[in-house]
């Protein structure tokens, strides 16, 4: 499942993946997400695979448009994360984008 949440030490939102393989019980013995961070100052021209544009999406408070720094991804402790309910959750179409890129990004 992925959505968007605030990353409490970072203060901004971003694109959270969390996967089962990552979360107790593992060997590590810490529970992770993978992030991906957003900005509303979103790009006019397509950057893609480096941005996957979201447009404005529902339940979001700031109602903004978004694109997601897919060339940013990194890992972050569960523990960072404000709330226990994302801000909003991305269709199958957006998902989509955002794996596409993750595989131009990382030759997959």
């Amino acid at each position: 499942m992925a959505s968007l949440q605030v990353d409490a030490r970072a203060a901004q939102t971003a694109l959270v993946w969390c996967l089962d393989r990552l979360n107790p019980p593992n060997d590590a013995g810490h529970p992770t997400t993978i992030a991906i961070p957003r900005t509303s100052d979103v790009e006019r021209e397509d950057y893609f695979p480096l941005r996957v544009a979201l447009g404005r999406l529902t339940r979001q408070a700031a109602n903004k448009a978004t694109d997601l720094l897919i060339d940013q991804i990194r890992a972050i402790s569960n523990k960072r994360l404000l709330g226990d309910k994302p801000i909003t959750t991305l269709g199958t179409n957006h998902m989509c984008r955002v794996e596409d890129a993750l595989r131009l990004l990382l030759s997959l």
